[in-house]
């Protein structure tokens, strides 16, 4: 059997440190010195590699070590591959975000297109000018994997729905907001339970034809209060959403931010509904995995900086 048909996962590559050091010192007692391990330390790791590689390696010639052909022909491949690995370690470390060409993905809803988007484009161009960010929706962060397959490296999400393995940090409190077109024949300045009955609704699915948290959030405080949504229309984006209303009788349930944007740019208002006030915590979401990984810290630190409990973008 050659080193071929060894199962080449189960090398120690600290073997190859090892072997490289031998072969420049031609001493173990060099090596050992260089490695800060002892002379039986290198020996048994030679051995080893001798049995591995099924040659000798290196042979004794007076008071030091000699080369074989083999290692001879491996000592430069060991030096780049080690000095490769030295690079991509110090490279991991030594994150510049002046520099860096990597890019990021924020996986977040239309409505953080207006309100939180904005803001972290401006940012992100000033703290990372040379670097990509690719913003996704809760579709692809799905359809992707989620977080765990590293596709996506942060969404912004309701804290109740984040997952196991998932770490997070608070940004700022989000509610729910039910917006009519402004010249709604029946509808005033609020809704009444009959009325919240009797209109027909646009529903939000987010996530592959289906509701998200907030759907989920907004149905568990509805139907204890003998509220029921007769749905109209569904739709995937909450933009969508507000400009159906817009041009309809239909009532539209919104994140409160984006209400009020919408508000200012269409022909909508804002009504009180039967519902008691209800926010909850928006969050910047990222998988355990990429907790430690400088690039992923410093493109976190600057979402969070510029979207941490901050106002509508105007």
């Amino acid at each position: 059997m050659n080193i071929i048909d060894s199962d080449i996962s189960n090398i120690d590559l600290n073997l190859i440190r090892v072997l490289a050091l031998v072969i420049q010192e031609r001493s173990v007692t060099g090596a050992a010195r260089r490695l800060h391990v002892t002379q039986s330390a290198v020996s048994n790791s030679l051995n080893r590699l001798r049995t591995l590689f099924q040659d000798p390696l290196l042979t004794r010639s007076g008071k030091g070590l000699v080369p074989t052909p083999m290692a001879r022909s491996l000592a430069p491949r060991l030096d780049r591959a080690l000095a490769q690995v030295e690079e991509a370690v110090r490279t991991h470390l030594a994150f510049d975000p002046r520099t860096s060409t990597r890019r990021f993905t924020l996986a977040c809803t239309d409505a953080h297109h207006f309100h939180d988007v904005p803001r972290l484009a401006e940012a992100f161009t000033r703290s990372l000018p040379r670097a990509g960010l690719r913003i996704v929706s809760p579709d692809f962060l799905k359809s992707s994997g989620g977080l765990e397959t590293g596709e996506v490296d942060a969404a912004l999400m309701p804290k109740p729905g984040m997952d196991p393995g998932h770490l997070c940090e608070e940004l700022y409190t989000e509610g729910f907001a039910f917006v009519v077109r402004r010249n709604h024949p029946v509808v005033g300045k609020k809704v009444t339970v009959a009325q919240f009955n009797a209109l027909r609704h646009i529903d939000t699915l987010l996530v592959h034809g289906e509701g998200g948290v907030g759907h989920r959030m907004a149905g568990d405080m509805l139907a204890p209060l003998g509220l029921v949504r007769d749905v109209a229309f569904s739709v995937p984006t909450f933009i969508a959403a507000g400009l159906a209303a817009s041009c309809s009788d239909c009532l539209a349930g919104v994140p409160e931010r984006l209400a009020d944007i919408l508000c200012r740019m269409l022909p909508l208002k804002k009504v009180v509904v039967p519902v008691p006030k209800h926010t909850f915590p928006m969050c910047l979401v990222w998988h355990q995995r990429s907790n430690t990984d400088p690039g992923s810290r410093f493109f976190r630190q600057v979402t969070a900086d510029v979207l941490r409990e901050k106002g509508t973008f105007p």
